[in-house]
């Protein structure tokens, strides 16, 4: 198990810091498209799958929706590809306990990013671009 000072000291690689939106969604089941949206050129229905992320220094992550309305300030923390996001430092010591969420990044580039959850049969994946 980490220790909060080794969640707090390793370093948040540059590339992930600052703000992320949402351009595509991709939910599959037993790997078929369920739904495949491109948010920014969709409709009304299209947009509710639009968020914005922002990666900080200090394992903060915070995420508004369309209307700018703060959905969370959680922390996180960095394994590999993998991003854990949970409420507070606590939560991610002992995820046993509590909610935690962890995306993989499938892909990423200087300016775009690809999130990745699997759950079971089930597959998220959300693309950004930095904003």
């Amino acid at each position: 198990m980490m220790r909060a000072y080794e969640i707090m000291k390793a370093p948040v690689p540059a590339e992930l810091l600052g703000k992320w939106e949402t351009i595509h969604y991709t939910h599959m089941i037993n790997g078929e498209n369920v739904t495949d949206i491109d948010i920014l050129n969709g409709d009304e229905w299209n947009k509710q799958f639009y968020h914005t992320l922002a990666f900080s220094e200090n394992h903060k992550i915070n995420k508004w929706d369309r209307f700018g309305s703060q959905l969370y300030d959680q922390c996180f923390m960095l394994k590999g590809d993998n991003i854990t996001i949970a409420g507070n430092l606590t939560d991610l010591l002992f995820p046993q306990y509590n909610y935690t969420e962890t995306w993989t990044i499938s892909d990423k580039t200087e300016n775009s990013m690809k999130l990745t959850r699997e759950q079971g049969n089930t597959t998220e994946c959300y693309t950004y671009k930095r904003k």
